[in-house]
């Protein structure tokens, strides 16, 4: 399941109209400002059930952490222009 993110860009073209070049200042603000709170919401979740080695995330809620793997792997990296990727680096991941 794709988590969908829709920002209303109207006031921000408006300032970048009288500020050349801000726009990858902001791109990049808002870039690792999502890496920061994806990474914080892992493992913040209340526990959901138990298994031998394992306990697993409450339904609807974050996921667990066992190794810290995926929360590690989440980056953010510049794409070009004022563009910038938040992504994971598992394969497990979204």
């Amino acid at each position: 399941m794709a988590t969908v993110i829709i920002i209303d860009d109207a006031p921000l073209r408006r300032i970048m109209a009288n500020m050349p070049g801000i726009e990858g200042k902001i791109a990049g603000a808002l870039a690792f400002a999502i890496e920061a709170k994806w990474k914080a919401k892992q493992g913040s979740g209340n526990p959901g059930r138990a298994y031998k080695r394992h306990v697993a995330s409450a339904p609807g809620g974050p996921p667990a952490i066992d190794t810290g793997a995926f929360r590690n792997s989440i980056h953010t990296e510049p794409d070009g222009g004022s563009s910038y990727i938040v992504a994971d680096g598992v394969g497990y991941g979204v």
